[in-house]
Parts: structure tokens; C-alpha cells; sequence
């Protein structure tokens, strides 16, 4: 008989006794056991109104379960995350109870199109998923701030607006003073003295109904930041007079706020004889510096104050886009600097194919090889795809080789999915093997540091091309929770046969077509491909209604069929 206390095994799942004895209106000696798996279970101790044990539960996984309201039982006071999505909340207002020490909150996609929140609602709350929602206001990011330990955050950008010059992930950050990671990207104290100061020049002067939602912001970081380059603007100038270095030599100028980076490293050659093209300018804000990295941004963007400084403008060779292909046939062609680098080093050390384009599937399928030979999880290989996917679909993917971009792709999904044992150099070996399969291995020496240098800093050019959001809607939790569901219904099949495993994979290559992806729902396609690994496998499940129906009350027969 088993003890209080021990662990057992049952159907495969884990578990620890928590009781053994009598159960009122209930025959014999019962054992209550706590799973491993807080998604499992009937109760959590208490039987017709009698405890009898109490579990020690601090997750709670409730996704798709039709929820219109949520309450955490005074009981579960140890509950430290939450996860409610994809249940029609609607409103903070329906999730109560004891939140004390939750620290981590996922309502993604419940239909909310409003945040309120009360003053003492998530006293512990650290991690917030609110992605997927239908939130456009301002005033709903302001509720925000009454979360007062909240340092990350999951959110969808696109449906907030504001004012031109400014990105709506930066008005965020500046907004959420305590973030510190936004949709898995950290939030540095450089970037975020960036966004504020940004956010501060954007708004300061703007009309009235556009500064409503952002008043409280503003006086906070007049406070912080003084009002710069704004004061200058509100004064009706639209001039800052600064210094910039070059070689010992030093020269004030008035420069206009709206001069572009280009015009202004054209005037920078001017002034010291220097050819333009081998220039890189920076602004020293006193304690950090910020490149002047877009050639067509005005100077405004970068936030410049009265008397910053243009710091000792280097000297560079840079290749342009337009001629990197023609550079490559060349050994003697000048090596391409900061984002360009990576093209120049990734093409040339990595594939000679590349320069004649290859087909968008020949890239996903090479992703998905990469994926394999790296022992990488098939979420991290679909995040790589859907982002390569969206990069065709803009001017950098006619630009850059797209085996470059897909490895670029592959290190930023492994970061993004928190897939920790690969690295920059190991995306890089195996794409490096399977583009020459019959070469030598890639070369641990300057050279590689070279490349992988390059694929680092090209990561930050993809970051932005996708406008900061690597978020994709993948289907893989609908799909864990669906076979969590099967499981329970026989268990024998699932220790018998990797239906999860096999569940997982056929999921991943149906990446090879994202756009077949993207015409289905997360459901859809998790049923469709659940079904079609059961009927591999030879293997009915044991429900009185067809299993689809269960899972998703909008699946038919005809339409599974029509998907597989």
C-alpha cells in the first residue's frame, strides 16, 4: 500500500500521494495523488465538500476550454502562473481570486479589446501574454502600469497607433518603465533612454487629442530627460548646433533637424575632404554613442540634444547592394563593413549556389535540414521559416542571398524559442554542410569569427525588417493540449507508439509550404495533423463521438478531410 509522501507511476504520468484512507460515500480505501501534470485530475482534495488533501499546485494550464470567466480558489494561494489562452475572457475584470503570488499571466487571444485593471490586482505579476487580442488603445497600455513588478512582455503592435517618426514598440517600452524584455527582445538601459528621449521629442509639441493618452508620460520623463531637442522644436527652431570630429579636427555646425543621415555625411566629406562613401558617422550622448546607420533617416530620428557631438567619423570601405554579387567573383574586392558583412563573409564561405537564387521551398527545406542536423525543436525551424517567409516578401529578400538570410533566420529563432544549445557558429557549420555536402568542414579561425560576426550583425538588420515582432501564432500549443486530451483517453497507445513525437514532426514539415500554413487555423491544422499520424499508425480512438469534434466543435468530417 502505497504512503503519504511517495511518488508513483500511473498510466505513464507521474505522481505524489498526498492522502491514503476513507472517502465519505465512498467505498474502500482511496489513495489522492497529486500529478506532475497540473492539466490532469479530477479535483485538487476536495470531494463533496470534505478536503481531504491539499495539493501544492503552482501552474495552472487551462488553454481553449470555452472559459467566459476565471477564479483561483482561496486554496490554490500558490499558484505562480497562469495560462487562460485562447478563452473568450474578454476583460481582466472576469480573472479573480487569490493572484497574490502569480508571477506570470498568458490571456493570449481571449477577445479583449480593453485593459482595466485594479490598482492591486498583480502585486507579484512579473510576465504578461497579452498577444493575440484586439487591443488599439492607449489608455488600455496605460492600465499597464498598475502591474508594478511587470518586466515582460508578449504583445501584438499592430493595432496601436502613433505619430510618425517613432515605432509603437518604442512608445511602449518608454511608457512600461520597469520592462525589461518585449516579445523576447531585451530591453537595454541604451535602447530604453533611446526610446524615451524619442518619445518625449515626438509628443512634446504635438496637438492635444494625440498627447491625451500620454500626458501622465510625458511630465514623468521631462523630469528624467528634460525636454532636449523638443524645447528646441517648441521655441519654433528646427536647428541644433553641434560639434563633429574628425582626426584631431574639429568643427561647429548649425545642422537642420530634418537633414538626412545621407546629406549629412555628404557635408561631413565636404568639410574634410574626405570621400563620403568611406564614412560611418555617430552622435555621442555622453555615456553611449548611437550610430547613424540609415542613410535615408533625417537626423530628428536619432534624438540629437544642443551640443551633442559627431565623435571622430571613421573611415570605412563599404560595398553597396547593388554590387555584392559582382564583388564576390572578385578576391580582390574591398570587404563590405557592419550590416554588408555578413552578405560578403556568409555567401563567400558558405555557398557558391547562392548566387544564383534558389527557390523559396528549396530555403524552407533547407532550414528544415538545418534544423534536423542540429537537433533543434521543430517550433525553433517553424519560427526560422515563418520569418524567412515574410522576409521574401520584401526588398531585403532580393537583395541579401537567401541561404545568408536563413541562417540569420535559424540564430534568431533559436533565441526567440529559447532553444540555449545552439549557437551562431553551429547554425552556421551545419548550413555551411549541407550546401557542400562533399567539402571540407568550416574552418575554426579568423575567417569563421569573421562570418559569424557578419550572421550577428545581420540579425539586427532581419529584427527590423520584421518590425521587431517574431511572433507567428505557431499551432504547437493547440496541438500539445489536443494530444494532452488523447493521451488521457488511452494512454497504452501513446507509451507504445511516438504519436506526440511523430505529431510534432509532420508538423514541422508542413512548414515547407507556409502559405498552406497560414490559409488554416491553429486547430485545423493540429487536428488534420493528429488524424492523419492515428491512421499511419493504424490506431481509432476510443470516443463515443468523432474525437475532432471534441477537440473543436467547428471540425467537421469533410473539411479534416479536405486539409488532409
Amino acid at each position: 500500500m502505497a504512503e503519504v509522501g511517495d511518488r508513483v507511476l500511473i498510466g505513464g504520468c507521474g505522481a505524489v500521494v498526498r492522502y491514503v484512507g476513507n472517502v465519505e460515500g465512498h467505498p474502500g480505501v482511496w489513495v489522492g495523488v497529486e500529478w506532475d501534470d497540473p492539466r490532469r485530475g479530477k479535483h485538487d482534495g476536495l470531494v463533496n465538500g470534505v478536503r481531504y488533501f491539499t495539493t501544492r499546485l503552482q501552474n495552472i494550464f487551462a488553454v481553449a476550454n470555452r472559459f467566459t470567466s476565471f477564479r483561483i480558489p482561496n486554496l490554490a494561494e500558490n499558484i505562480t502562473s497562469l495560462d487562460i489562452g485562447s478563452n473568450p475572457i474578454r476583460c481582466f475584470s472576469n480573472i479573480s481570486g487569490n493572484l497574490n503570488r502569480l508571477e506570470k499571466l498568458s490571456v493570449a487571444d481571449c477577445n479583449m479589446e480593453k485593459i482595466v485593471l485594479r490598482d492591486d490586482q498583480f502585486p507579484n505579476l512579473c510576465i504578461l501574454n497579452i498577444k493575440d487580442n484586439l487591443i488599439s488603445e492607449w489608455s488600455s497600455i496605460n492600465q499597464l502600469q498598475k502591474i508594478p513588478k511587470l518586466s515582460v512582455l508578449y504583445m501584438d503592435c499592430e493595432n496601436l497607433n502613433c505619430v510618425s517618426g517613432i515605432d509603437v514598440h518604442e512608445v511602449v517600452i518608454a511608457k512600461l518603465s520597469g520592462l525589461i524584455d518585449m516579445n523576447r527582445f531585451q530591453v537595454s538601459s541604451v535602447e530604453r533612454q533611446s526610446a524615451e528621449v524619442r518619445f518625449l521629442d515626438k509628443y512634446f509639441t504635438v496637438e492635444e487629442d494625440l498627447k491625451n493618452d500620454h500626458v501622465g508620460d510625458i511630465e514623468r520623463l521631462k523630469k528624467i530627460h528634460g525636454t532636449g531637442a523638443a524645447a528646441t522644436k517648441s521655441r519654433g527652431l528646427d536647428v541644433l548646433a553641434m560639434s563633429i570630429c574628425y582626426e584631431g579636427k574639429t568643427v561647429k555646425r548649425r545642422l537642420p533637424l530634418a537633414i538626412t543621415v545621407q546629406k549629412l555625411t555628404e557635408m561631413v566629406g565636404r568639410v574634410f575632404s574626405v570621400n563620403e562613401v568611406n564614412l560611418k558617422l555617430k552622435l555621442d550622448k555622453g555615456e553611449y554613442q548611437v550610430e547613424l546607420d540609415n542613410p535615408m533617416r533625417p537626423l530628428d530620428f536619432y534624438s540629437p540634444e544642443p551640443d551633442d557631438v559627431i565623435p571622430q567619423a571613421s573611415a570605412e570601405q563599404e560595398l553597396s547592394c547593388e554590387s555584392y554579387q559582382a564583388a564576390l567573383k572578385s578576391d580582390t574586392a574591398p570587404r563590405p563593413s557592419v550590416e554588408l558583412s555578413c552578405i560578403w563573409s556568409v555567401l563567400k564561405a558558405m555557398s557558391s549556389q547562392s548566387i544564383v537564387k534558389p527557390t523559396p521551398k528549396h530555403v524552407y527545406i533547407h532550414l528544415i535540414r538545418c534544423g534536423v542536423r542540429l537537433s533543434a525543436k521543430n517550433r525553433t525551424v517553424c519560427s526560422a521559416i515563418m520569418m524567412m517567409h515574410r522576409l521574401l516578401e520584401r526588398e531585403i529578400g532580393s537583395i541579401v542571398c537567401n541561404y545568408t538570410l536563413a541562417t540569420t533566420c535559424l540564430v534568431l529563432a533559436t533565441k526567440s524559442e529559447e532553444d540555449r544549445d545552439i549557437g551562431v557558429r553551429d547554425a552556421i557549420n551545419a548550413s555551411h554542410r549541407i550546401l557542400h555536402p562533399d567539402g571540407d568542414p568550416a574552418k575554426l579561425d579568423d575567417y569563421m569569427y569573421e562570418v559569424r560576426k557578419g550572421i550577428s550583425e545581420l540579425t539586427f538588420v532581419v529584427i527590423r525588417e520584421l518590425n521587431f515582432d517574431l511572433s507567428f501564432g505557431h499551432p504547437f500549443d493547440l496541438l500539445a493540449a489536443y494530444i494532452d486530451i488523447l493521451r488521457s483517453w488511452m494512454p497504452n497507445e501513446f507509451l507504445q507508439h511516438p504519436i506526440a513525437d511523430s505529431c510534432s514532426t509532420m508538423l514541422r514539415d508542413c512548414y515547407s509550404n507556409p502559405d498552406f500554413v497560414l490559409s488554416h487555423s491553429s486547430s485545423s491544422l493540429a487536428i488534420a495533423v493528429i488524424s492523419l499520424v492515428l491512421k499511419g499508425i493504424d490506431i481509432d480512438v476510443p470516443y463515443s463521438r468523432d474525437w475532432y469534434e471534441v477537440l473543436h466543435k467547428s471540425m467537421t468530417e469533410q473539411r479534416l478531410r479536405k486539409i488532409e
